[in-house]
């Protein structure tokens, strides 16, 4: 007789917030979090943080959660690119070879590098104005050591010219000190630092995976 399966909607319930695969090997937190158990085990090994809510967590605070690893070993998925069920917990492996999410995903993919591209032909994030004596053409470093030189004090509330400009600025967003800000948010370069030809999903996925490459 074959077994019976629940087929599950959503996969987000039975996702892991560090690796974002489906979960093997189900670990819970104190806090509420499930993770995989060889993805917790390295991140409390060098930080003692959930990576979720960053309460205080040790693999003391850990607990193996059977129900997850069941409910996964039972359930079905239809693929959302193809429509195939699969088993859940071979949704990642069929993931990794569906012919139409690949093509979905290269699509996308596509787009975003185009749009990337379009925002940077027509947005300059190369020089800043000054915000409060609007002198025009100045670098990140630059900006930084005209402001240091001629507005030393000034708390007037403006908006940063180098947040504003980047695609996950706030152009409406002000501060009260400035100088203080460009010291800590921009002592380095982000052109130097970001891939704008990235979407902000892709440079998420990219930061994860050398996080990761860390442990």
């Amino acid at each position: 007789m074959a077994e019976k399966r629940q087929l599950v909607t959503d996969v987000d319930e039975f996702e892991c917030p560090i690796c974002l695969g489906v979960i093997q090997g189900a670990m819970q937190s104190t806090c509420g979090h499930k993770f995989c158990t060889g993805c917790i085990g390295k991140h409390v090994a060098v930080q003692s943080t959930c990576p979720v809510c960053r309460a205080g967590l040790s693999l003391g605070k850990c607990w193996k959660n059977s129900e997850i690893d069941n409910r996964i070993k039972h359930s079905i998925i239809a693929c959302e690119s193809c429509n195939k069920q699969v088993k859940l917990s071979k949704y990642d492996a069929h993931m990794a070879k569906c012919v139409a999410y690949q093509s979905k995903f290269q699509m996308i993919k596509e787009e975003s590098i185009c749009k990337a591209k379009h925002n940077e032909i027509s947005t300059n994030r190369s020089t800043f104005p000054c915000p409060y004596c609007k002198t025009t053409n100045l670098t990140n470093t630059d900006l930084i050591e005209h402001v240091k030189e001629n507005h030393t004090g000034d708390t007037t509330q403006i908006v940063c010219p180098i947040c504003a400009v980047q695609p996950w600025g706030d152009s409406s967003q002000v501060s009260g000190g400035f100088q203080q800000h460009l010291a800590l948010r921009h002592k380095l370069d982000y052109c130097e630092l970001v891939d704008y030809e990235l979407s902000e999903d892709q440079m998420l996925q990219a930061a994860i995976s050398a996080s990761q490459n860390d442990f």
